[in-house]
């Protein structure tokens, strides 16, 4: 077989994993092909070594055609002995990313530790809280208590879920978490300035939530799945969802519908997370959540605007961890834990709760100062210039995380 034809077949298993040419990126000089680029290519080689063999010239399809059938036989072979050597895989990997965690930790200790105290300070006085009041919120039966107090303790779960990727690298997911804990800081801050019914109505919205969700698996998986519901489930969830409709009125079920009571609305007008944004005066916060939402979507955003390349030199893709970008998620972290843990204290307003409260708010406003002085130290260190376009300073760790464009390939250049 002549190299026209061994190119072809090399072209038609590189189509069918979505490979790089390996011909051409050899000449350019290019990194070596991947091991699963390489299984691919000897399993090609494979099928044009039996047609050799065989006296045989194979057209273009008769040699897709056979490529195809040996690939149906072996993939699974061929997934075992990945499984099998995983461990090649990723010890290196393993290891270049305990190397870049303590370059980070070095990095930002001040600023991790500080949002970390403050973290602790915010869980000691909410547990404390919660011991104290309860049994005077059962004997009230006043479902705000229950709202705040679950409230704070998933601002404290989203707040230490932050702060771990923060220290592993992930400024932009760490951002998106915040966006979560931005929701629910100003819905802790609405409930706790409403009437208690309006917290009900919060609890009793889940049920809502659940029966629409289990409609959903049943459309999906369809009756009789492993996944679905009963007929019986269904009937005693939407019975549920009927009797807290007659309650409290219809459309519960609407994301943001519990809340109408606290707010004042036309009839007929949506209640969208904006207008209880906007009721306890967190509207300061919008443009930063609309920014975390880019995170958690799938628009199109320039490899460069994520917060892990501020500091980055060379235009890359960003697909692992990186050293640059907390001030903002570690400043916001702190600003939103703070108000959480506020709307939960207010719950039994006092001289004391009141200076608990300017504490910790004081604490958070702390947050930033010291991220950004620890910032300024570690590029002073380095020797090299701050935060801007085309600087990389010497904090910068994307070595490990990055796959390098070239200029010709970006819509948009830093």
């Amino acid at each position: 077989m002549n190299h026209a034809e061994s190119r072809t077949a090399t072209d038609f298993f590189n189509s069918l994993l979505g490979g790089t040419d390996i011909i051409a990126m050899a000449k350019r000089g290019k990194p070596k092909p991947s091991w699963l680029h390489k299984m691919g290519d000897d399993l090609v080689a494979a099928v044009v070594t039996s047609f050799a063999e065989a006296g045989v010239t194979p057209t273009e399809d008769e040699l897709a055609e056979r490529t195809k059938q040996v690939l149906v036989k072996s993939v699974d072979e061929f997934v075992e002995v990945l499984i099998a050597a995983h461990d090649t895989h990723i010890v290196g990997t393993r290891k270049d990313e305990r190397g870049f965690q303590r370059r980070n930790k070095k990095r930002w200790k001040p600023a991790f530790a500080a949002l970390e105290a403050l973290w602790s300070i915010c869980s000691e006085v909410g547990g404390e809280f919660n011991s104290h009041h309860r049994p005077e919120a059962v004997e009230l039966q006043d479902y705000r208590f229950e709202a705040l107090t679950t409230l704070h303790a998933r601002s404290l779960l989203v707040a230490r879920e932050a702060l771990a990727l923060m220290r592993q690298g992930y400024a932009d997911g760490a951002l998106a978490r915040w966006r979560t804990l931005h929701e629910v800081s100003a819905i802790a801050l609405f409930i706790q300035g409403t009437e208690p019914d309006v917290a009900l109505r919060y609890l009793a919205s889940f049920r809502f939530h659940g029966y629409r969700a289990a409609l959903q698996i049943d459309e999906i998986f369809g009756k009789g799945s492993r996944e679905s519901f009963t007929d019986e489930e269904l009937a005693e969830m939407r019975a549920e969802c009927e009797r807290l409709e007659a309650q409290f009125g219809a459309n519960l079920g609407d994301d943001y519908e519990w809340a109408r009571p606290g707010l004042s609305l036309p009839p007929k007008a949506k209640v969208t997370f904006r207008h209880i944004e906007t009721a306890v005066g967190l509207t300061g916060f919008r443009p930063y959540y609309r920014w975390a939402s880019q995170h958690n979507h799938g628009g199109y955003r320039p490899p460069h605007q994520g917060l892990g390349m501020v500091e980055a030199r060379t235009p890359m893709l960003l697909i692992g961890p990186s050293d640059s970008g907390m001030i903002d998620p570690l400043q916001l972290v702190a600003l939103s834990l703070a108000k959480a843990t506020a709307a939960l204290l207010l719950w039994r307003a006092s001289a004391g709760i009141g200076i608990q409260i300017a504490i910790i708010d004081r604490f958070a406003t702390r947050v930033a100062p010291i991220a950004l002085q620890t910032e300024r130290e570690s590029v002073a260190q380095g020797g090299r210039r701050g935060r801007r376009r085309g600087a990389e300073p010497a904090g910068s760790d994307t070595r490990l995380a990055t796959i390098q464009l070239q200029p010709d390939q970006l819509s948009h250049r830093s």
